[in-house]
């Protein structure tokens, strides 16, 4: 009888002691959640947004570069659009500089919200300049280049086969007739863009001359 209690006590202190180490060890999790995991979390989060800056209408590309686990994200895109994607797309149909800010949470409810990138959108590229743009060939053309401030180079397709012109205002001749569209691509910062006007270009034949002169007689010649 004696030995079925010291079994009893012994089961009892055993179970105390495995009850102690699971709320310690509860403990110890939950401690770690609002502020070290929060700062672990911080520092695997990371975005990128290209390009950041263009003419109206504006698509720019949005990725989750983050190195953490993730149960929710959400894009403000600043012009009070949003998203709920890892890797979203969208277009800007006004100009203005949109913050960008791009949110995460994690498996403990932990939120972490970081700054992307600010948006520089400005007004559609004004329409590319060509003087003549109709004539006998050969057909000599002037072209000016628009551009704004952050314009870095020019690309003139002149629509005939010739080199591509890197000059901003480029003269080029047509020696042949036909009809020709004239492309320009700007590039800033934020990338490349082909101007969506475009420039026609006519040349026709040059005049040929029917006067015929009759060199066989006295002054005054006979002319045809």
């Amino acid at each position: 009888m004696k030995t079925n209690r010291i079994v009893v006590v012994l089961l009892i202190i055993a179970l105390g002691l495995l009850l102690a180490q699971t709320v310690t060890a509860d403990d110890n999790a939950s401690s770690l959640n609002p502020d070290e995991t929060k700062m672990g979390m911080a520092t695997n989060i990371s975005a990128t947004a290209s390009p950041t800056e263009g003419s109206v209408p504006l698509t720019v590309q949005f990725r989750d570069a983050s190195r953490a686990s993730l149960y929710l994200v959400k894009w403000d895109f600043g012009d009070g659009y949003y998203a709920y994607i890892r890797n979203p797309t969208h277009t800007y149909t006004k100009t203005g500089n949109f913050d960008v800010y791009y949110t995460a949470r994690n498996e403990y409810d932990t939120r972490i919200t970081i700054k992307v990138a600010t948006i520089n959108v400005t007004n559609s590229p004004p329409v590319p300049v060509a003087i003549p743009t109709s004539g006998c060939a050969p057909l000599k053309v002037q072209f000016n280049g628009p551009s704004t401030d952050n314009t870095r180079s020019w690309a003139w397709n002149f629509g005939d086969g010739s080199p591509i012109s890197a000059l901003k205002n480029p003269g080029h001749t047509y020696n042949y007739p036909g009809t020709y569209n004239v492309r320009l691509t700007t590039c800033n910062s934020g990338g490349c863009r082909m101007n969506p006007d475009i420039v026609t270009i006519t040349v026709f034949d040059p005049p040929v001359s029917k006067m015929v002169v009759n060199q066989t007689g006295c002054i005054p010649f006979v002319i045809q």
